[in-house]
């Protein structure tokens, strides 16, 4: 069962792609280069041309509120005038979940979490951190079969994002969902994610491990991340390598 994607938005980006069950791939590239349009394409609040198809059902027609897919951003984006608990309980309940089967499921993810005790409080009662710990819960509570991260951890203090790393890693290895992660930060690919696809002018370049896309960086972007030189060259007949001229 996997994520199969092949689509286009003109202008923006042109893409085919994969992903499983238990594997975590991150998308990079430099800015505009179509990341969050990727994202968006899948997640249903933008239309492509082409196909996506989540287990084996195709996405296009299908309105976002019914895909089976959690979009995690930079803002927590928790509703202010529920407490935490119904924040985290909400999805559950939309799909159908009676409330007391939705809430007894929020306090199993905020306890996987290690929020139980703040279930009472309100969003404005939260430090960012946990805002985010919050909205994690909320994500994996409705059973995706699919996650997108998308900068999740741009709008946060610096001191706090390891441990949420380590949380939305520990999380997705524990729940065995797919997931896209859109990044420019090398910590969160490295602590995150067992694949690497590179977007450059909206198309694919580069679809490996990380380790390998590592060591021989697709382009000037990713030998930036990683922190390499790239050096370019043209190959002789001879088998040398002229300098400088590729």
């Amino acid at each position: 069962m996997t994520l199969d994607v092949d689509l286009s938005l003109p202008g923006r980006v042109s893409a085919s792609l994969s992903a499983v069950p238990g594997e975590t791939t991150a998308v990079v590239g430099a800015n505009g280069a179509g990341k969050s349009s990727l994202l968006q394409a899948i997640a249903g609040t933008v239309r492509p041309h082409g196909t996506i198809r989540l287990h084996g059902s195709e996405l296009i027609d299908t309105p976002p509120h019914q895909r089976r897919i959690a979009y995690l951003q930079q803002d927590a984006l928790l509703f202010p005038h529920l407490d935490v608990l119904d924040n985290v309980a909400f999805g559950p309940r939309a799909r159908g979940l009676s409330r007391t089967g939705s809430r007894a499921r929020a306090r199993a993810e905020l306890g996987a979490v290690g929020l139980g005790e703040l279930a009472a409080r309100r969003p404005r009662q939260l430090s960012g951190g946990q805002a985010q710990r919050v909205a994690i819960a909320r994500a994996l509570a409705v059973d995706p079969q699919l996650v997108l991260l998308d900068e999740p951890f741009a709008a946060l203090d610096p001191s706090v994002t390891p441990g949420l790393r380590r949380l939305v890693r520990q999380r997705l290895v524990a729940v065995g969902v797919a997931a896209l992660l859109v990044t420019h930060e090398l910590l969160d690919v490295v602590s995150l994610a067992d694949r690497m696809v590179v977007l450059d002018g909206g198309r694919i370049v580069a679809d490996d491990t990380v380790e390998r896309l590592s060591a021989t960086p697709a382009n000037q972007f990713v030998a930036d991340l990683v922190g390499l030189n790239l050096v370019r060259g043209t190959l002789t007949p001879s088998g040398g390598l002229g300098w400088g001229r590729g």
